[in-house]
């Protein structure tokens, strides 16, 4: 069950994780958590009383154990942010000009296709290319209320 503790907090959601938890637990079935929570805040559980029942069947079923790491999306994000610094910035124009990229980039994947021109110097830019211009595809917009 992966991210344990982000399910919505409504009664409804309380009680399918706790079936799913308490069906494997009852048939000791093996079963990986995963959360983010501290193992200290799924031990002393002040919560409601779902998920002190929840969460006492976990640590009943389960051997902890930590693992450390950078969050990957946040790497991702600081290498697009990156590489897209100076079309941030520039506004705009720059976007105009990237979508016309992506169009002209398209028409050459095809006809390095079609003609069999793909060799992997090519290949490669194009790639690269591509890589570039799929930052664009998501965006996160912040305002700032004043």
């Amino acid at each position: 069950m992966d991210d344990l503790g982000i399910e919505r907090d409504t009664s409804y959601a309380k009680e399918q994780v706790y079936n799913i938890v308490n069906n494997r637990y009852l048939k000791q079935k093996p079963t990986i958590f995963t959360t983010n929570l501290s193992y200290d805040t799924i031990q002393n559980c002040k919560d409601s009383v779902e998920y002190q029942r929840i969460y006492s069947r976990i640590i009943e079923m389960c051997i902890p154990v930590m693992v450390v790491g950078e969050d990957f999306r946040k790497v991702i994000q600081k290498d697009k942010l990156n590489r897209n610094r100076d079309r941030l910035l520039n506004g705009g124009e720059k976007l105009i000009n990237e979508e016309i990229a992506r169009k002209t980039l398209n028409m050459e994947v095809r006809a390095a296709k079609v003609t069999g021109k793909a060799n992997s110097e090519l290949v490669k830019e194009i790639d690269e290319r591509q890589k570039n211009l799929e930052d664009l595809k998501s965006w996160l917009i912040l305002t700032e209320m004043k």
